[in-house]
């Protein structure tokens, strides 16, 4: 009998002891989870106040900076933050709520000041205004549709809108276009599209922007390969400047210390994509 009283004892004391740790295991990841958070926010309220502060500074860039992408590097970066939080706190905290309109509320000041500088600066500046609902199933293949065609296309400016965020600049800068409540909505170049639109739809409205992405990528490709010749081996990209293309031949102008400066082409054979010298 006692050594059965002492078999119990031993258990209940085991299992008691299992309890408290597992107790203060997970009390203490809870904590470090809270405090994770909180240094979350504290970074992204310091990321707001950095980021304000770049707006007001590119209002006065030169045009030459135009085409430089840190802001979108950034929004995207404070993007995975909110996402890291909405994962970890939930899409209904009121906390996540409210990063989700700070958010916004950058991409519309984002929004505004590419479209005030195109203006300054007489360029076009591809971007896309993306308005959905999270219980919206056809808004879920909208995001993955579009997160896979920023991969290719990083100079394309996505902006998107949680339309059932209980927030005025929201439901302002949805009203300025007075489309109805259809989501997935897209808005390319004053343009409303409403419904889902797959890549083929997406690559027929930014074909131009897609010419001008391959372009420059010929054009990169045929510096690496006039770097790769044993003739230029000592030549850097800032002595190769491209000059023009015609057809599959580009042109360009290699700027040669202490000699001649020298034009060269190269021709690009798009049938099987390679180099070679004209």
């Amino acid at each position: 009998m006692n050594n059965e009283k002492r078999k119990y004892t031993t258990v209940f004391l085991i299992t008691l002891g299992i309890f408290i740790v597992v107790f203060v295991l997970v009390n203490s990841f809870n904590k470090q989870k809270i405090a994770n958070i909180d240094d979350l926010q504290r970074k992204i309220t310091a990321d707001l106040i950095a980021t304000e502060t770049q707006f007001e500074l590119l209002k006065t860039a030169p045009c030459s900076a135009l085409g430089n992408t840190i802001l979108s590097r950034e929004l995207g970066e404070f993007g995975r933050k909110l996402d890291f939080a909405q994962d970890a706190q939930g899409a209904d905290d009121p906390d996540v709520i409210q990063l989700k309109k700070y958010y916004s509320l950058l991409q519309v000041k984002d929004y505004l000041l590419m479209q005030e500088l195109a203006e300054k600066c007489e360029s076009d500046i591809e971007s896309l205004l993306y308005f959905y609902t999270p219980e919206c199933d056809d808004c879920r293949k909208q995001g993955y549709v579009l997160t896979e065609f920023k991969e290719a296309y990083p100079e394309l400016r996505i902006y998107s809108f949680d339309s059932s965020l209980d927030f005025s600049v929201i439901d302002t800068f949805a009203s300025l276009y007075n489309f109805k409540n259809i989501y997935p909505t897209l808005i390319v170049r004053e343009d409303i599209h409403q419904g889902f639109l797959d890549r083929k739809r997406l690559d027929e409205l930014f074909s131009k922007m897609i010419s001008e992405h391959q372009r420059k990528e010929r054009v990169d490709k045929g510096i690496e390969f006039i770097l790769d010749a044993s003739d230029y081996s000592e030549l850097t990209e800032l002595d190769i400047q491209f000059v023009s293309e015609k057809r599959e031949v580009l042109s360009y102008l290699l700027l040669i210390a202490g000699g001649e400066d020298e034009m060269i082409e190269v021709i690009f054979d798009s049938k099987i994509g390679e180099y070679k010298f004209k």
